[in-house]
């Protein structure tokens, strides 16, 4: 049976400081080929031949890695960005390489294997699996968190959704409820929504993280498949048919139809939001759609079955593997000095509800933080850490998207914990933790 995966990524290769074209990389099932998109000019630069049926793809952080699940092969294809070629072919998926999901570090790929009933951890390092999830039922679409601490996997037989820890390798939660035909999955920005496809049921699931509800249901004309979200959250992409709905996601409604090639499969969005990437499985194409008057502004001849087009993210300077600095990104170090002296600022600067709270044994408290919870901190931690009796500190950058500041005290298990990351060019705090033994 012909299968479509949608996990949807774009690479940006061959960048300077501060420029600004991007590259997309979609993958042909038909002819086992990846389509290089060149975005500036909607033309093909490059094709690149990989293994027997290629599916999901997906690119590295840093910008600098693209990875494709070849299913009938059984294999992932590692493409290097800058000269668009196979640095690694990694074996081991003889049940079939599906869907792919990179977590935020860039350190660790995840593959769903369907038949196999299996998800299957790769070292990008060493570019070996280390290690292998069982206990899924034909597991196809899959979704890192921003913060790379779960893993989102759809059961497409049983219609529910499976939560990983990454840290343990270990399912740790089940989401039921799904419609039958469950397949596909995208995450909102800021991590607190996902949206889930279901072919059988022809509707568009909306669940909220912090709670692993279902909040609402969109129902479709026929079988929903591919789907993003725009940067601003504030819309959501979907493929069926020949059309592309859009999705109002404040009110969890239609807005819009666009009618596009035949048989529709992987949709992406520029950085920006102003464009949106069609994979047209039937018509071998691509489309074009400008997302200001929802229409197709152009048509990009591609290989054959065309399936993914990739999420576009940030551009990355690939001689640095540093984060680009452009004027969209806001300066840590700014962002840092104005959310420790104005209040107004720090609370607009928070991801409500933010994760954390406080554990401490004897309290037998655990819980997160909300506007009413929240006390306004006018100070920054390594400046209070001694008044409070903490004699440690560290402040690391853990990638290009997420600092980690820590107080505590020497030969102690008791401190406080922050968290923050870049989200659509501005920085948060995303996790604050209060901790004792």
């Amino acid at each position: 049976m012909k299968k479509i995966t949608f996990l949807l990524m774009l690479a940006f290769a061959g960048l300077s400081l501060f420029t600004t074209a991007q590259t997309a990389y979609v993958t042909n099932s038909g002819d086992n080929t990846v389509s290089v998109i060149n975005v500036a000019s909607n033309t093909v630069m490059a094709t690149i031949s990989v293994g027997s049926s290629p599916w999901g793809l997906c690119v590295s952080p840093d910008g600098n890695k693209v990875y494709v699940t070849n299913y009938s092969s059984g294999t992932v294809s590692v493409i290097n960005t800058s000269t668009n070629t196979i640095t690694a072919t990694i074996k081991g998926f003889e049940d079939g390489a599906e869907d792919v999901s990179v977590c935020p570090d860039g350190s660790k790929v995840y593959v769903t294997t369907g038949p196999g009933n299996s998800v299957k951890v790769i070292n990008t390092t060493t570019n070996t699996i280390t290690a292998t999830i069982m206990g899924f039922d034909m597991p196809e679409g899959i979704s890192v968190s921003s913060d790379g601490s779960k893993v989102y996997v759809v059961n497409h037989m049983s219609s529910k959704v499976c939560v990983i820890n990454t840290k343990t390798n270990t399912i740790t939660a089940t989401i039921k409820g799904f419609d039958s035909g469950a397949r596909f999955i995208s995450a909102s920005p800021n991590g607190n929504t996902l949206y889930i496809t279901s072919w059988g049921g022809n509707t568009v699931k909306v669940i909220n993280v912090p709670t692993n509800t279902t909040t609402a249901t969109i129902t479709f004309g026929s079988s929903p498949g591919g789907l993003c979200i725009s940067p601003d959250g504030s819309k959501v992409y979907v493929t069926s048919d020949d059309i592309v709905s859009v999705i109002n996601a404040a009110t969890n409604t239609i807005v819009a139809s666009i009618k596009v090639g035949s048989s529709p499969s992987g949709i992406s969005l520029s950085p920006d939001g102003s464009k949106a990437y069609v994979a047209n499985y039937g018509s071998n194409s691509v489309s074009v759609i400008n997302t200001a008057t929802n229409t197709v502004i152009a048509t990009i001849k591609v290989g054959s079955n065309p399936q993914e087009i990739g999420n576009f993210i940030s551009t990355y300077n690939s001689s640095s593997n540093s984060l680009v600095q452009t004027s969209s990104n806001e300066d840590f170090e700014t962002f840092y000095k104005n959310f420790y002296s104005d209040n107004t600022f720090q609370k607009s600067r928070i991801n409500w509800p933010l994760e954390g709270g406080t554990s401490i044994v004897e309290a037998n408290i655990d819980k997160k933080w909300d506007k009413n919870t929240w006390k306004i901190i006018l100070k920054n931690p390594k400046l209070t850490s001694k008044d409070e009796g903490f004699d440690t500190y560290s402040m690391n950058k853990e990638n290009n998207q997420i600092y980690v500041e820590i107080v505590g005290i020497s030969g102690q298990n008791s401190g406080k914990e922050y968290r923050y990351k870049l989200i659509e060019g501005k920085w948060f705090l995303i996790y604050f933790s209060q901790f004792s033994n």
